[in-house]
């Protein structure tokens, strides 16, 4: 391909027309599922960047067919590593080992929605990810069951797992700061100079007082940065040869997913241990259940949207998770997840008003803790009046998921049996649906 691409320059259709008459000729189809299938192949080469899209090759390109010439074996991995670095293949195969650590089953089903979790859309009906992987088998890095050889991996980028975990665990404001750093290469810049230029750049915003805390200070202790001893508000910041080599700041924009660390953490763990992290110091138990809560509402399908989602109106309160459904028809769950002993009336008057920002149809509160009379009746009077479905999960339900996670299809089939005869039709109700048009 490569070879007929060198051979005609800016001519796409005459590198399609050798790929027809080379691969599709003789199949057993029509002239024009023919064309279709040599213009896929020559779009798959765009979107891999070997092509530009006039047919003409890339300097990519131009260096694989120089590598074709040597060694295939040569050819294959430094395709690997374009594919690692500037493609999402670190991601895909991060995501691969998240499954494997959390025991789960790795399927093109299953796989495409752990990638959605991390911000990668891929259509059902393709063979996206089935591709990328067999590029990545032809150089060594992968096998048709995932097996993963990492040792090949850190070769080929040059980083170590550890660095790879502290580029997916970035925050917003440190992915920011790195960026700007990284395009003024290794020059010293003001640190309120470089605050205000991450903010305008990349849409982010800093507080001026604990940027020193929350951004310069890890990013140095992760050798990103350095600056001079003293008040790192005011010291020259300068990006060290790690940040400006020529994987870092590519890989950043493909492992800094939409996860949290800490959550994507215990994500990676199984079941019964985030259960028992349930019972752990309190921070941590309350991101175990937030945990639980993320693997449940996966489990029955539903599509994970957001974390820690805050209202753009400016208020103090958030959501733990957002979730979407398009089973039938869409709807948008809001989940809270409360580590207190019980949840209160408040409790669920704050979800109810978030509903209006967030355009939520359900709201899921889980607790380990116990449901309180005066919040499940306030609960119940919502639904009466409004189109809400409002999902109490208390600490018997929860116990009974963890004992059996098939359990939730019950669990939730129960409650949704509640809100429906909390919504009956009256008579006149009824009545109006069945007049005719115009009664």
């Amino acid at each position: 391909m490569l070879g007929w691409a060198s051979q005609h320059p800016g001519d796409r259709k005459a590198l399609q027309a050798e790929i027809r008459a080379k691969h599709y000729a003789s199949r057993s189809t029509s002239e024009g599922s023919k064309d279709t299938l040599a213009y896929n192949v020559s779009q798959g080469m765009v979107k891999y960047g070997l092509i530009d899209k006039d047919g003409t090759l890339t300097e990519l390109g131009t260096e694989l067919l120089s590598l074709s010439t040597q060694s295939d074996a040569e050819m294959y991995r430094r395709f690997a590593q374009h594919i690692l670095v500037a493609l999402p293949g670190m991601t895909l195969l991060r995501t691969v080992q998240d499954m494997q650590l959390a025991g789960e089953t790795i399927t093109l089903s299953t796989l495409r929605e752990a990638l959605l979790e991390r911000g990668i859309h891929t259509p059902t009906a393709n063979k996206h990810i089935s591709l990328m992987r067999l590029w990545l088998d032809r150089a060594g890095i992968t096998t048709p069951s995932w097996t993963i050889n990492q040792s090949l991996v850190d070769e080929m980028l040059g980083v170590s797992p550890d660095e790879i975990d502290s580029l997916a665990s970035v925050t917003p404001a440190q992915a920011a700061v790195m960026r700007t750093l990284a395009e003024l290469g290794q020059q010293p810049v003001d640190s309120s100079a470089l605050r205000q230029a991450a903010e305008a750049a990349h849409g982010v915003r800093i507080n001026e007082k604990q940027m020193p805390k929350d951004v310069l200070i890890p990013l140095r202790e992760q050798g990103y940065v350095t600056f001079t001893s003293g008040s790192a508000r005011s010291a020259p910041v300068t990006a060290t040869a790690k940040l400006t080599n020529n994987v870092t700041i590519p890989l950043l924009e493909r492992l800094a997913g939409s996860l949290p660390p800490a959550l994507l953490a215990l994500l990676r763990l199984s079941l019964t241990d985030i259960v028992a992290k349930l019972d752990a110091g309190t921070h941590e138990k309350g991101l175990a259940l937030e945990a639980l809560a993320f693997k449940i509402l996966r489990l029955i399908g539903l599509q994970y949207r957001e974390t820690r989602y805050r209202p753009r109106s400016g208020g103090r309160f958030e959501v733990d998770l957002l979730f979407d459904s398009r089973a039938l028809a869409y709807s948008r769950w809001q989940v809270q997840c409360k580590n207190t002993s019980s949840v209160a009336l408040d409790d669920i008057a704050k979800e109810v008003g978030l509903t209006y920002y967030l355009l939520s149809s359900v709201i899921l509160v889980i607790t380990r803790g116990t449901v309180g009379p005066e919040a499940r009746r306030y609960a119940h009077d919502v639904m009466r009046k409004t189109n809400l479905a409002i999902i109490l999960l208390d600490r018997a339900d929860v116990d009974e998921i963890i004992g059996e996670p098939l359990r939730v299809f019950a669990i939730l089939a129960r409650e949704s049996d509640f809100a429906m005869r909390l919504k009956p039709l009256g008579p006149a109700e009824a009545l109006m649906l069945s007049a005719p048009d115009g009664a």
